[in-house]
């Protein structure tokens, strides 16, 4: 099968060669005669174009060099003048005006330039440190902050004046901010501490104060009802109040006061709340008296048995014929502050 298929395939394959073959040669043959002709049309313009160069540069060699003759010819002698002129002491007395000028051109150098003011550099560093360590960030942030940018711009300042030739230096803007940022570090530093001292003794008072103030209404919670809600709002004070010691024993004097206040406020309003509500409740004793007394008249005229309630006092009393026959105590529930529906 596949000699049948070469058999077929060959015969078409040496026609494809051999078209191929004859159209190379064609080709081949039109584009060289081409390329003849052209190589014929430039060959004599370049040579024509080469002699007019080198004809050029001819003329233009033959007038240089008589020019550069006539001028050597004219220098040699001053050269000559000028060697035989050099002697050492010429060269001595040379040398040394050239050290002087040069000496003198530094000696104008270090007068103009301005020296780095490294002193008062060095003390607006240690002044920004001083504040920082006096915590200045907490308790006097705004100075701080102004001392931090002053002191950047020194910074900047001096980094731009370094980069000039000395000459050109000037440090003026950076010793005023130097000195700008000395004073504000120095009052942040002062006011820091007098903040510091003065909230750790109102953390201490306000500390204090409302924990007395929670003793004492814990003592009258304990006898008298208390709405959930006031509770609920007095034990907020309690544990707000144990933050504020908590803080107040890492030195944290700003979250020490601001706690304590929170507690105050939370204690405060409970406690006034509950003391309004038994207030009002408590002035009624009056009209509770009268109706006691009313109550054991009525026993004495009706012969009978009464019985009266001090539920301030937690206890009961029975009266027959108006004679006080028993007394005993008595346990309330847990809201007994109160009219009764």
């Amino acid at each position: 099968m596949l000699k049948r298929i070469a058999s077929v395939i060959a015969p078409t394959l040496k026609r494809i060669a051999s078209f191929a073959v004859s159209a190379s040669k064609k080709t081949a043959g039109a584009i060289v005669p081409a390329l003849v002709k052209i190589a014929n049309v430039l060959v004599p313009a370049l040579k024509k174009i080469a002699g007019a160069i080198v004809t050029a540069l001819v003329k233009i060699a033959n007038v240089i060099i008589p020019a550069l003759k006539k001028i050597a010819g004219a220098v040699k002698p001053w050269l000559e003048k000028c060697v035989h002129a050099v002697t050492p002491k010429r060269i001595l007395v040379t040398a040394s005006l050239l050290m002087g000028i040069l000496c003198v051109t530094l000696v104008y150098v270090l007068l103009v330039s301005e020296a780095p003011p490294l002193t008062a550099f060095e003390k607006a560093r240690h002044a920004i440190s001083q504040a920082r360590h006096a915590e200045a960030a907490i308790y006097a942030p705004d100075l701080l902050q102004e001392a931090e940018l002053s002191w950047e711009r020194a910074l900047t300042n001096w980094e731009q004046e370094s980069q000039k030739w000395r000459h050109q230096r000037r440090f003026r803007a950076a010793t005023i901010a130097t000195i700008k940022t000395t004073r504000l570090a120095d009052s942040a530093a002062a006011v820091a501490m007098v903040h510091k001292d003065s909230l750790q003794w109102l953390a201490a008072t306000g500390i204090s104060l409302v924990k007395a103030r929670i003793e004492t209404l814990r003592t009258q919670f304990e006898t008298l009802p208390m709405q959930s809600q006031l509770r609920i709002r007095f034990m907020m004070g309690e544990l707000a109040i144990i933050e504020s010691e908590l803080a107040f024993q890492r030195e944290d004097f700003v979250q020490a006061v601001a706690r304590y206040q929170h507690a105050a406020e939370h204690v405060g309003s409970a406690g006034d709340e509950a003391m309004k509500t038994l207030h009002a409740y408590l002035g009624d004793i009056p009209k509770w008296q009268k109706w006691a007394t009313e109550t054991i008249d009525w026993s004495k005229q009706q012969q009978d048995v009464a019985i009266i309630v001090d539920k301030i006092a937690a206890r009961s009393k029975i009266y027959k014929a108006g004679e006080l026959v028993v007394e005993f105590p008595i346990e309330l529930g847990p809201y007994w502050v109160g009219h009764k529906k």
